[in-house]
């Protein structure tokens, strides 16, 4: 598809990052660079930096997923020309490499937004649950058991020789602490907090 529909005259594979910027520094020619997000694992914007420093006249485009925009962000620092989600076509993928290879930027009109906000949802939500949870006391613990057990706020009032309506207030401050609403959600609660 390169050489075909985007007019490079030669296009070169390798396996990994450190192949990559050994060819493009023993090829002055080359103009464009193309790398698979996957290929980086969590080194994605340190080698991302030294290609862009080692051969600046290089221009990058990622073609990969990124989970977080702050991910895709990070990568422009280091030095990314544009990016292009796997999903594009070939039209799409063709203007990107014109874009890029002409000296601009590309990144795609719509950064998945929606994909986006869900991802960041059940991060704050994963985030939150874990906080909570470690930051329980005893008492709190013991009635979270209970109410997954199926007991009453009577019957745990008399178990911990309360009033029904401090365990009532009990159990709303265990809600709003693993972010639940109601004695249902906390029943169907995923995990169960350890001492």
């Amino acid at each position: 598809m390169l050489t075909n529909e985007c007019g490079f005259s030669e296009c070169i594979e390798c396996d990994c990052p450190g192949d990559a910027l050994k060819i493009l520094r023993n090829n002055p020619k080359i103009s464009l660079a193309v790398f698979n997000h996957g290929e980086f694992g969590n080194k994605l914007n340190s080698n991302l930096r030294i290609v862009s420093l080692v051969c600046p006249a290089v221009r990058i485009l990622i073609v990969g997923d990124f989970n977080y925009k702050n991910e895709l962000f990070a990568a422009l620092n280091a030095g990314v020309h544009g990016y292009i989600p796997r999903r594009f076509g070939k039209a799409e993928i063709s203007r990107a490499f014109e874009i890029v290879s002409r000296g601009g930027f590309f990144l795609p009109t719509v950064i998945d937004e929606q994909q986006y906000q869900c991802r960041v949802a059940q991060e704050s939500r994963k985030q939150t649950q874990e906080v909570a949870e470690s930051e329980l006391t005893s008492r709190e613990k013991y009635i979270f058991d209970a109410i997954r057990r199926g007991e009453t706020n009577r019957e745990i009032a008399e178990v911990l020789r309360l009033t029904e309506g401090t365990v009532k207030n009990l159990a709303y401050d265990l809600y709003r602490k693993l972010g639940v609403s109601k004695r249902t959600d906390l029943i169907n609660h995923s995990v169960v907090p350890r001492d």
